[in-house]
């Protein structure tokens, strides 16, 4: 199975799973299913958490006393502040393939006492990952506001040289419209503490979202359809300014009937300075997605740099 990934943000043009003119297929409710009874690992213990999410390392938990309704209302503003000034972008965007050596099985988690209970993976760490030659991409982001008055992000790029693959994963950067006002709805969210990320304070939020009320879910082409991916996982919101600074995304559930264990994003997001363009955006600088079958366990690093206004004439020199 090719597995190729496709992300939704905040209504971006990807069709509902079903609709009246439109059949869910048996993958399709075969997966619905799975979300359904498989409880999410976010519910677990923090301690255990800790222990299987390396990236929670330093995590200085804190009780809720309220803090998680401010920081999904402060968080949900920033993206509201910056989201309708998002002009259309071009940039740079290098994906090297990553491959894991055959090592000792990764940390997991069950969660027990559950009907829904499930084993959550640990990716291996990056250090026992090789990864092999990049491949060299013009990255282009457009907005566009519907008649509803939301907007939409949508992603494309060219390759540069001849035969380059297309990459796996696509659209990972747009996953942090998970907090976006509009989606909220579709997922429960956690408050676990605070947290340093490359030396900011950041409030550290779980979140998963909730099968059946996800309108616009990311989807897996399996070369014969389309299967919706519901996504688990972390924020970390700077304490400052409220945008994310690191998003890390699971799969809500293993998917065995189509040989699917884990799909891992982590999105670094930075501040960026847009040349010609008033002010400084957060956008992504670095994109790792792992995925394992029960044959092979991959992945990809994508990294953007030299974000600029995009034209149709516009080029990105070495």
């Amino acid at each position: 199975m090719r597995i190729l990934f496709q992300h939704a943000a905040y209504l971006l043009l990807l069709a509902p799973l079903a609709s009246p003119a439109q059949q869910t297929t048996p993958a399709q409710a075969m997966a619905m299913h799975q979300y359904e009874q498989t409880a999410p690992y976010i519910d677990l213990p923090i301690p255990q958490l800790t222990k299987a999410i390396k990236e929670l390392n330093g995590l200085k938990t804190q009780p809720d006393s309220g803090l998680l309704d401010t920081i999904l209302r402060q968080t949900g503003d920033a993206i509201n502040g910056q989201l309708p000034r998002v002009p259309n972008l071009l940039c740079r965007e290098e994906i090297a393939e990553e491959t894991k050596p055959q090592v000792s099985a990764p940390t997991s988690v069950r969660i027990s006492g559950s009907p829904g209970a499930s084993t959550m993976q640990s990716p291996t760490a990056p250090d026992q990952w090789s990864t092999g030659d990049s491949h060299r991409f013009e990255y282009i982001i457009r907005t566009t506001k519907e008649e509803d008055g939301s907007i939409t992000l949508e992603e494309t790029r060219q390759g540069k040289g001849p035969a380059v693959a297309a990459p796996r994963g696509t659209g990972f950067a747009a996953l942090w419209m998970i907090f976006a006002p509009g989606n909220r709805a579709e997922s429960t969210f956690r408050y676990l503490g605070t947290q340093k990320v490359g030396g900011r304070a950041t409030q550290v939020v779980a979140f998963a979202q909730i099968p059946g009320k996800v309108r616009k879910p990311a989807l897996l082409d399996t070369g014969s359809g389309t299967v919706p991916l519901l996504y688990q996982g972390f924020a970390w919101i700077d304490a400052e300014n409220f945008h994310i600074l690191r998003l890390r995304t699971d799969l809500r559930a293993p998917l065995p009937e189509l040989n699917l264990k884990r799909i891992t994003s982590t999105i670094d997001f930075s501040k960026v300075a847009i040349p010609q363009f008033p002010e400084a955006l957060w956008l992504p600088k670095q994109v790792e997605v792992l995925w394992q079958t029960n044959e092979v366990e991959a992945g990809e690093i994508h990294r953007y740099s030299k974000y600029q206004l995009f034209h149709a004439t516009v080029r990105i020199v070495p």
